[in-house]
This record gives C-alpha cells, sequence and structure tokens, in this order.
C-alpha cells in the first residue's frame, strides 16, 4: 500500500529482536510500510508497542543487545541496511533527520544551543565556521524562538521545555533533510505548546516539503497532522488506514481501544473514559495466535488458535483481524 509512484521510504519485512539473559525478546516483527513525498505517516500504539525502535532502525541506530534480523528498508531506492557506516553517518542529519523525545537529554548541557546547531551544519554540510553560524542564527528565526540573536549563546537549562524543542526541531532541520521523523515531539509539553509545536512543524513541513513520520500514542495529534496512520500492537501491524478512516471507519478493536480511551471534546462529561484492560505481551516468539485477543472483547476461539493475516479492509485499508467487517466504535 502506499504511493503509485515510487515511493520516498519503503520498509520491508522489518524484524528486530533484543538478546537479553532472558532469551530473545521480538520488538518489531514482520512490519512493512511506505512513505511518499511530502506525506506524513503517523505510527501509533501503546508504549512498548515497537514505535521508537522502528524509527531509530531507519537510521541504523539500535544498538547492542538489540538487532535488526531481518528486512530491507529502502530510502530514495538504497537499500539503507547494506550501507557502510560512513555511507549511513552522511545521510544522518543531512537527508534523514530526527527529533528525539526529550530535548533536555537530547541537547548537550555544557555547549550553547547555537553553538550545538552549527556544529551539526558544520558537520554535514562542510560549512565554514561563519556561514554555521549564519545557518544556525537563520534556524532559531525560523522555529520562532524570540530574540533569536541573544538566545544563540543560551544554554539549554536557560530555557523552557518549548524552546529547547523548537532548538531540537532547529537543529533537525538545519541541513534541510527531506524526510523528518519526529519521536514523541509535544510529549513533556503542556497542550499550549503542544499546539504551537505541531502548527510549526506543518508549516516548515510545507516550506521544506519534506516526508515526516510522526510516532506518538496520541490520536489528537494524528487528526491534525497526518495522511495515513499506521497502528503498531507488540511489535505489529494491526491496521494501516488514511488518517479520515482510522477514526470514522475503524477496522481493529485495538484501534477502537485507543479511540474510546481519548477524551471527546463535544462529550460535555456525559460519559467516562474506556481503558483497554490488560497489558502488551512480551513477544519471545512470531505470534502464533492474535497477540490482542487476551485483551480484546470480541475474541473468539479462532482468534487464539492462528495469528489473523492483514485483510485489505477498503481503498489503501489494512487490517489485522478476522472480524474487521463487525468492528465498530460508539459515539
Amino acid at each position: 500500500m502506499g504511493n503509485e509512484l515510487t515511493p520516498l521510504l519503503e520498509v520491508k519485512n522489518l524484524a528486530i529482536s533484543f538478546f537479553t539473559d532472558h532469551g530473545e525478546i521480538r520488538a518489531v516483527d514482520g512490519l512493512d510500510f511506505s512513505l511518499g513525498s511530502g506525506q506524513t505517516l503517523g505510527i501509533v500504539g501503546e508504549s512498548g508497542s515497537g514505535k521508537s525502535v522502528t524509527a531509530l532502525s531507519i537510521l541504523k541506530l539500535i544498538l547492542p543487545p538489540g538487532k535488526i534480523v531481518s528486512g530491507e528498508i529502502f530510502f530514495e531506492g538504497r537499500n539503507l541496511l547494506t550501507l557502510s557506516d560512513s555511507e549511513i553517518g552522511h545521510l544522518r542529519g543531512n537527508r534523514i533527520s530526527m527529533i528525539f523525545q526529550d530535548p533536555m537529554t537530547s541537547l548537550n548541557p555544557v555547549f550553547t544551543i547555537g553553538a550545538q546547531i552549527a556544529e551539526a551544519v558544520t558537520i554535514h554540510q562542510k560549512n565554514s565556521h561563519h556561514d554555521a553560524k549564519k545557518r544556525a542564527m537563520e534556524m532559531l528565526e525560523m522555529v520562532k524562538i524570540p530574540e533569536a540573536a541573544s538566545r544563540y549563546d543560551a544554554y539549554p537549562h536557560q530555557l523552557s521545555g518549548g524552546m529547547r524543542q523548537r532548538v531540537m526541531i532547529a537543529m533537525a532541520l538545519s541541513c534541510k533533510p527531506i524526510l523528518l521523523i519526529a519521536d514523541e515531539p509535544t510529549t513533556a509539553l503542556d497542550v499550549t505548546v503542544q499546539a504551537q509545536i505541531l502548527d510549526l512543524l506543518r508549516e516548515l513541513q510545507g516550506e521544506l516539503n519534506m516526508s515526516t513520520i510522526l510516532i506518538t500514542h496520541n490520536l489528537g495529534i494524528v487528526a491534525e497532522m497526518c495522511d495515513e496512520v499506521l497502528v503498531m500492537y507488540a511489535g505489529r501491524e494491526v491496521e494501516r488506514a488514511p488518517a479520515n478512516d482510522i477514526f470514522y471507519h475503524p477496522r481493529h478493536p485495538y484501534t477502537v481501544g485507543l479511540l474510546t480511551s481519548l477524551p471527546r471534546l463535544d462529550d460535555r462529561g456525559e460519559s467516562r473514559l474506556v481503558p483497554i484492560p490488560g497489558q502488551l505481551p512480551v513477544m519471545k516468539a512470531k505470534a502464533s495466535s492474535c497477540t490482542f485477543a487476551p485483551r480484546c472483547k470480541m475474541a473468539q476461539p479462532k482468534c487464539t488458535e492462528s495469528e489473523p493475516p492483514l485483510y485489505s479492509s477498503g481503498k489503501n485499508c489494512e487490517s489485522r483481524c478476522y472480524f474487521w467487517d463487525q468492528v465498530i466504535v460508539q459515539r
């Protein structure tokens, strides 16, 4: 599924495991997706569903005891998993950039924010110190940091959480990447600042014509930002569809669970949020049944006997559920 044209990014049968003292833990298992130029793909699911690990694999940042055990990741027609360290290093921050979850731990506390942005430009663009500083100043202005010239010499601890996140965005976009991976970019921010950051990302994406992978557990952000949504559970795709379909015609019980656990602005306090019972399973082997069955209200004996395949459940829609055509969400 994806664009009729050759996609910018194409992930095929990706599997990632962590080899621990307690055995192999399968974090991602047989994942496929693609992303076209200028599009935004939202990857959603609970913590532990494999979202961030998937993102890190695109940049070959999976560290031991983790390992990419199978699959292919094509970017601009090249399989990233076959590239040397120097080749993938040239792409990181240059053609593909990533905004990490926590800006306070991602920024170096002993260097000024301007120096850190300029360093990224110097490393990837081979610019002179003067040109790198000029570019860093431009990026601080682009992400709308007030008094950018005076903030250039500020240290991370001197900025608010929202300002630090803007610095991370400035650093990620300083080399004009064509693919941006944003891993929970607004998690630690209050709702007002969240809205500002999302507006900024949307505006910059339009200006730079970037493709974006947005990793989040917040379906409200997905509704605002994404063209297509990939729902992950226990390292597997359970549903994928255009954003409108996910909200109005979900085809997997897990997606329904995520939706009904969200507060609604039009609810007026008349109903309670419905949590998803139970916890994510720890995957130590390839799934032999529906991994969501123990938590699913729709589960039937068939669900525990074999894993459902991915069903084509509509135009550009897929669902890993035997009963996808019976799934409803209460409004």
